[in-house]
């Protein structure tokens, strides 16, 4: 006989109520949204709920949840909210590492979606100072260090702005991470991490040689 698991999930709303989300036994015949396929694989007939719960689950750094939804055949793992974060953003700008391990583990995960404010997954977490997360998106041969936001802002200069030196250090460890690029008001990483005073940055920026601004072609 088939054994039945009980996963209780919650979400607030924006005005602070608890309302309930997924409560059920997840059984054969039972969770609408859910069935157990023979060879034992969960497959979701309501794809964009289920995904819209990992979103939840991985901005929370629930990783028992996280890890049972990763299992569903045909979960969305670059389903993004209103804002247009995916759940791999959510986990990295909150340095849930265990939720973030296991998306970029995801042969279809994208990791260079932006949000509405042009960001990606590294910009979020360069911007919030998240090391680890940033150390693990890093290591992606598939990232965008070049990316801008829609202020023209690239994960360096979110990160010299906001004075986080050990990200910095990380970003400028990179090959391709460019020194000199200018967002929309002609602003550098330079002239932000200055304007910020933060001397750490400014020390680290300053070392070495500077590289030539980016040209047309980078990826915005």
């Amino acid at each position: 006989m088939m054994t039945s698991q009980v996963i209780n999930l919650y979400v607030e709303d924006k005005c602070g109520r608890m309302a309930l989300m997924f409560s059920s036994k997840i059984e054969v015949g039972v969770v609408p949204n859910l069935s157990l396929k023979p060879n034992g694989v969960w497959v979701s007939r309501g794809p964009d709920v289920v995904s819209d719960i990992l979103l939840y689950a991985g901005s929370k750094g629930l990783t028992k949840v996280v890890a049972f939804l990763l299992k569903i055949e045909n979960i969305q793992v670059n389903f993004r909210n209103e804002e247009g974060c995916t759940t791999l953003m959510l986990a990295a700008e909150q340095s849930h590492e265990d939720v973030l391990a296991m998306l970029l583990a995801k042969d279809d995960i994208d990791i260079n979606i932006k949000d509405k404010d042009g960001r990606n997954a590294l910009m979020l977490a360069a911007d919030w100072g998240r090391i680890d997360a940033v150390a693990m998106l890093l290591g992606r041969p598939d990232v965008h260090t070049k990316c801008k936001d829609i202020k023209g802002r690239t994960a360096l200069m979110l990160a010299a702005k906001r004075g986080r030196a050990q990200v910095v250090t990380q970003l400028l460890a990179k090959d391709d991470v460019l020194r000199d690029c200018k967002d929309l008001q002609g602003e550098t990483a330079l002239s932000l991490a200055e304007r910020g005073q933060h001397k750490d940055v400014l020390s680290l920026l300053l070392k070495g040689e500077c590289r030539q601004p980016e040209s047309s072609d980078s990826p915005d």
